[in-house]
């Protein structure tokens, strides 16, 4: 990087839940105070992506499902080896 290079901020999309706020919040300031570069942040609540994109809001869940669905594997692995 030479001084004075502008870097345009790096969109990072994150889920939003009203419920969640505060941990929210809590993200972006880790993610601003470990970035080296600009970032803006772009909330994606569900009930807005139902309401105005319903294609997108269910490829979102469908992926959410396969990444618990995943975890929920790998954690049964993990506890079947701990006991065996």
């Amino acid at each position: 990087m030479t001084e004075g290079t502008v870097f345009r901020p790096i969109p990072i999309f994150i889920g939003f839940d009203p419920r969640e706020t505060v941990a929210w919040h809590v993200l972006c300031h880790s993610i601003l105070a470990r970035s080296s570069r600009p970032v803006s942040f772009v909330p994606l609540a569900l009930e807005h992506l139902r309401e105005q994109h319903p294609a997108i809001a269910l490829a979102v869940l469908r992926n959410v499902s396969r990444a618990l669905a995943e975890r929920l594997r790998n954690t049964t692995r993990a506890i079947t080896h701990l006991t065996t």
